[in-house]
């Protein structure tokens, strides 16, 4: 069974993203610092966001491919704007928006498109781009425990090293890059700039 069909049960999603921000040590994590009275918009929303108030900021807008996951997002957030789209084809304006936020998404897009969901998400950004996603350790035992367990339970597409993040990133404007989480350091956080203005 492929983990990623639990996509289609929002509570249950929930209830695994609450349990694995726990055990990746992000407990206390949150960006609300820099989302409060934002424009933000979140690709990738799931049935709910876990690392800032969606309530606290200024315009909120949310998108995800599941159509259940947009639906529980609505329910949830009644007064953002949450809607059925792509990643990589954002139904938005350049510049729409302070903040955009990619939350542990990328590892469930095909390796391939990530080049063009960061550069929809730069477009529509008018001061950065929040990522946070799985990082692979460097240790041969360490990434392989990492991976099973991402297979089991995760069915993501991509889990990259922190060289391959640094491979993927190059050419972009990225402010910092941290690694953190329980799990052999297995989460990263960075923020990129956006597009410059033509």
């Amino acid at each position: 069974m492929n983990p990623e069909n639990i996509f289609r049960f929002p509570s249950l999603y929930e209830y695994k993203n609450r349990a694995l921000s726990a055990v990746n040590g992000l407990g206390g994590f949150s960006v609300d610092a820099l989302t409060g009275g934002k424009s933000v918009l979140d690709i990738g929303c799931g049935p709910l966001q876990l690392y800032y108030s969606p309530e606290r900021t200024r315009q909120h807008a949310a998108v995800d491919n599941s159509p259940e996951m947009v639906e529980a997002c609505k329910q949830k957030y009644p007064r953002s704007q949450c809607l059925v789209a792509s990643a990589d084809a954002l139904p938005f304006k350049d510049k729409s928006f302070d903040l955009v936020t990619i939350f542990f998404v990328l590892h469930h897009i095909d390796f391939e498109k990530w080049a063009k969901v960061l550069s929809e998400a730069q477009r529509v950004a008018k001061e950065r781009v929040l990522v946070l996603d799985h990082i692979r350790h460097d240790g041969r035992f360490r990434g392989w425990l990492q991976k099973k367990y991402w297979d089991l339970f995760d069915g993501g597409k991509a889990y990259l090293r922190k060289d391959q993040w640094r491979e993927t990133l190059k050419g972009l404007s990225v402010r910092e890059f941290r690694q953190r989480g329980v799990f052999f350091g297995n989460v990263c956080y960075f923020e990129i700039d956006p597009l410059a203005r033509a």
